[in-house]
């Protein structure tokens, strides 16, 4: 059984209440029975707070309701445009739970062939009836190239006293209107004359143009407008950062610029390093693989191709910070999933949005870390030298201390040997005892061999001679001594 189409005369866009409008792509049912519900909530909304609701609460609202059926067969992709306070809003919802915010947005089978007319003719300074004119060429080339896309174009214009339906024409009577001429439409195949103009380039002008070297221009710097520096302002204040707290093992930042930007547009990914000495325990201990080895070599074709370390934390910067919140809230302690036999298949995100926070906040950080790490290198290499330059000095101190011992010692033994020879003299010169006293203390003192030490014999205690067991002195040593003065009394 083919396709069918039931109408084309089906009201594609539903009017939720008389600030909010939806549009309708994908199972009519479903976008129609969940729009007619978000209007309850609305209702409800307004009953308990007072007030109306906002464009953004509205969309979050039916984000969070397709969120809890999603997986569960519902086909369902909508705009949903309003004004609230706070200025006119534009959401896109599907049956997945994706809320993205815009300023233009096509959906449904003939959204490429309405992109490629928007593109062409959409500005920012549009004036609106500009803007509903290319609305409803948009609209007519969907549904010529796409069966699918109705038979109908309406064109509403939403402002801050509520929508109001601008037009509602048959597609029929816009392409009478927007080729009178069939032999002028594109689908003829006969281009038009101002196109063929254009082809009928003399050939010799392009050879001449292809013949002239080409001269290399000079960059100039221009100045940005006021204007311009104002429309990167809000585009600076319009990005949010989320935060991953853990990166699975073998993830690679675009890897991960692939995973995330399927929700969204990115800018800036960010992933911090695995410390080294983490990295060298991890490998130590057998992290990430089956098996330890010792050491191995690959060769790669393409050195840019080398895998580098793991990564352990990252950030990343989202054009729009509503879809970075959405991201956040939906994905984080969700399974990562993709392909079986990928490394991080069951592993699970842990995401965190982080309001108020920029870029350039984090830039600042990663330059503070850095220079406080070279700060710390810088005080931990002066304390080394220090170090090294004390003990330095302490081993040439000691050397000479050591020279100076050697030293002292040669002196001391050659001041004790002399001693000992002059005492030795000395005891044979004296009377005997004492002689013989002196000698052995001279020997003792010689023997020490502790440095030069002077002894004197006469300083020792005498006996008594007439004290009984007192030695006594012969008469031959008597003689000796008093011999010639006997003599010579004697004599007299």
């Amino acid at each position: 059984m083919g396709s069918y189409i039931s109408s084309q005369t089906v009201k594609k866009v539903i009017e939720i209440n008389k600030y909010l409008l939806g549009t309708m792509a994908g199972g009519a049912a479903d976008c129609q029975f969940w729009q007619r519900n978000l209007g309850t909530q609305c209702r409800l909304f307004e009953l308990n707070n007072g007030k109306r609701i906002t464009v953004r609460a509205a969309s979050k609202l039916l984000s969070n309701t397709m969120f809890s059926y999603r997986g569960m067969g519902l086909s369902m992709g909508t705009m949903v445009a309003g004004w609230d306070p706070t200025g006119p809003g534009l959401y896109y919802v599907d049956s997945d739970g994706q809320r993205t915010k815009g300023q233009v947005f096509s959906v449904g089978s003939g959204s490429l062939y309405a992109y490629g007319v928007l593109d062409a003719g959409y500005s920012w300074d549009m004036s609106v009836d500009d803007a509903i004119e290319l609305g409803r060429r948009s609209i007519y080339h969907a549904t010529f190239r796409d069966c699918a896309s109705g038979g109908t174009v309406s064109v509403y214009h939403v402002t801050e006293d509520g929508w109001k339906k601008v037009r509602g024409d048959d597609v029929t009577e816009c392409h009478f209107e927007y080729y009178p001429d069939p032999s002028n439409h594109p689908s003829t195949g006969t281009p038009q004359q101002e196109k063929v103009q254009q082809l009928e380039e003399p050939q010799e002008q392009q050879q001449q143009q292809q013949q002239q070297p080409k001269q290399r221009q000079k960059k100039q710097n221009k100045l940005l407008t006021e204007e311009k520096l104002r429309r990167l302002k809000e585009q600076h204040d319009r990005r949010g950062i989320v935060y991953l707290s853990r990166l699975p093992p073998h993830m690679k930042p675009a890897k991960l610029r692939q995973l995330l930007g399927q929700y969204g547009e990115l800018g800036r990914i960010y992933c911090t390093p695995e410390h080294k000495g983490a990295q060298q325990q991890r490998k130590k201990k057998g992290g990430n693989s089956g098996k330890n080895f010792t050491e191995g070599w690959v060769e790669f074709e393409d050195k840019a191709v080398i895998p580098c370390k793991n990564f352990t934390e990252g950030w990343v910067e989202f054009e729009d910070k509503a879809v970075a919140k959405h991201v956040a809230a939906s994905l984080n302690g969700q399974q990562i999933g993709g392909r079986r036999r990928s490394a991080y298949h069951y592993d699970l995100w842990t995401l965190k949005y982080l309001p108020k926070f920029k870029w350039d906040h984090l830039t600042e950080e990663i330059n503070y870390e850095k220079a406080i790490r070279e700060q710390r290198m810088a005080q931990e290499l002066a304390a080394a030298k220090r170090e090294r330059d004390f003990y330095l000095s302490r081993v040439d101190r000691s050397k000479a201390m050591a020279a100076m011992e050697a030293r002292r010692a040669g002196k001391g033994g050659a001041a004790a040997a002399a001693a000992a020879a002059a005492g030795g003299g000395a005891a044979v010169g004296g009377d005997a005892a004492a002689g013989a006293a002196g000698g052995g203390d001279a020997a003792a003192a010689a023997g020490g061999g502790g440095g030069l030490k002077r002894v004197y014999g006469q300083r020792q205690v005498k006996l008594d001679p007439a004290a009984p067991g007192a030695a006594q002195i012969g008469a031959d040593v008597l003689g000796l001594l008093v011999g010639p003065k006997v003599k010579k009394q004697r004599a007299q």
